[in-house]
């Protein structure tokens, strides 16, 4: 193999600690490896030079390196040569100069310029007009759609409160009663579209829209607007307390003084029964606040008020003929709860409806409340549980009543299935105010109105 030819070069040997500062770019630490430094002026005929790096340098020092001099050193990229591949390098070729004169600085882009002259630049094209007012812009199919809306008559739809633009209506409801429109399982909601025609929205709970949103022609748009109102009518109404209940007082102590009599004989052996630490928290009804109630009512205005006086009112001939213009007559027996009798808080006589009168009356009187707007359909479709209530458990009778249970033990109570009375006949049906005061003989609960039964 041919030996590269004898080259003589300047080079500047360091040690392995100099070495290391220029391998990281530490070329200006003054360290003492760096005045040990040698340059030596070297000839040599081959590159082997094992464990010992060498760099080229552009000049060349000889002799020690002085502590106030610095090596300087070439600025060109010093490439190395691993030590398996420079005995096998070739010579590099000599670099001969150019065959001719170099042309001047301002002579080169006249030398580079074309023999023809360039052809001129093409005219700019001219942009058209900008309008001062200009469209947004759409897709053409949103903008034909909104042209198509835009081009629709407006519909003013009839309903109260419902706010209507377009093909849709907007009804505002209070978000705690949107379950009462979507309804068990989403039927309300389905039922409202089915009878409708028209697309019922409800937003969720959770959502801060405040209103119910209701699409379609104008005619389903009114319909389902007056069904969601009726519901919302209905739902609020239940959310307000009873402030008057349709009932059969029983007569007063002067016109059945044996009655009032057998009732508080009832009552006596009752509490009598009772546990002896629930005794004095247990408080006898007043006779004559017995009753038996056929219907609990919602009047929260003197208009509601004024509309129930005047739907028992036009009831009269309707009541007789249910009765078949006879006495309403019951019996009361045996002690009874509504609760378990170890969790027990009212205890309430039985009722013996002798010839179905009573059941009558009641149909009839909630049917005519339900037509006069004052009572929801849901709440007409049971007759009520019949019962007259004899005793109440009040904790707070106990003075501290904070360690008193919330009921008690009435087990010995429910056993008694005496009849106070075998045939009790009521005088008239009643609208009752639904808090008692005081009365002629006794406490009583306030008449509204009434009508007088045969």
């Amino acid at each position: 193999m041919d030996r590269p030819e004898p080259m003589d070069v300047d080079v500047v040997r360091y040690d392995d600690d100099e070495e290391a500062d220029h391998e990281n770019g530490n070329t200006h630490k003054g360290n003492a490896s760096r005045k040990s430094a040698m340059a030596t002026h070297l000839t040599f005929r081959s590159v082997r030079a094992a464990g010992q790096t060498f760099r080229v340098c552009a000049a060349s020092i000889r002799g020690p390196i002085a502590d106030d001099q610095q090596p300087t050193l070439a600025r060109a990229p010093v490439a190395r040569v691993p030590a398996q591949a420079r005995a096998h390098a070739p010579a590099p070729a000599p670099i001969s100069a150019p065959a001719t004169a170099p042309v001047p600085v301002h002579e080169r882009s006249a030398a580079r310029a074309p023999a023809t002259a360039p052809a001129p630049a093409p005219a700019p094209a001219t942009r058209p007009a900008v309008s001062a007012t200009r469209e947004p812009y759409a897709p053409p199919q949103r903008l034909q759609k909104q042209q198509q809306q835009q081009q629709q008559p407006r519909t003013i739809v009839s309903a109260p409160y419902a706010v209507a633009a377009g093909n849709r209506a907007q009804i505002p409801c209070d978000p705690k009663l949107f379950r009462n429109i979507i309804g068990p399982g989403g039927r309300t909601v389905q039922d409202l579209r089915r009878e409708s025609g028209a697309d019922v929205h409800v937003p969720s709970q959770t959502s801060t829209d405040r209103a119910i949103t209701v699409r379609g022609t104008p005619d389903q748009i009114a319909k389902a607007t007056a069904l969601i109102e009726a519901i919302i009518a209905g739902a609020s109404r239940r959310n307000e307390p009873y402030t008057h209940f349709l009932g059969l007082p029983v007569p007063l102590p002067s016109v059945n003084p044996e009655l009032h009599a057998a009732i508080r004989d009832f009552q006596t052996r009752l509490i009598a029964a009772a546990p002896p630490v629930g005794q004095p928290l247990l408080r006898a009804i007043p006779t004559t606040e017995v009753h038996l109630t056929l219907g609990m009512l919602r009047l929260p205005t003197p208009d509601h008020l004024a509309r129930a006086v005047d739907a028992l009112t036009r009831a009269t001939a309707a009541i007789h003929e249910a009765v078949d213009s006879r006495s309403v007559r019951v019996g009361l027996a045996g002690a009874h709860s509504f609760k378990a009798a170890d969790r027990t808080n009212l205890v309430w006589a039985g009722v013996i409806d002798i010839d179905q009168q009573v059941a009558k009356l009641a149909r009839l009187l909630l049917d005519e409340f339900v037509a006069a707007g004052l009572l929801l359909p849901e709440e007409a479709t049971r007759l009520p549980n019949l019962h007259a209530t004899m005793l109440r458990y009040e904790p707070s009778r106990g003075g501290d009543h904070s360690r008193a249970p919330p009921s008690f033990d009435a087990t010995a109570l429910l056993a008694i299935k005496d009849v106070v009375v075998d045939d009790l006949r009521f005088p008239s049906v009643q609208l009752l105010k639904r808090e008692p005061g005081p009365g002629p003989e006794g406490t009583a609960y306030f008449t509204e109105a009434e009508v007088a039964l045969p």
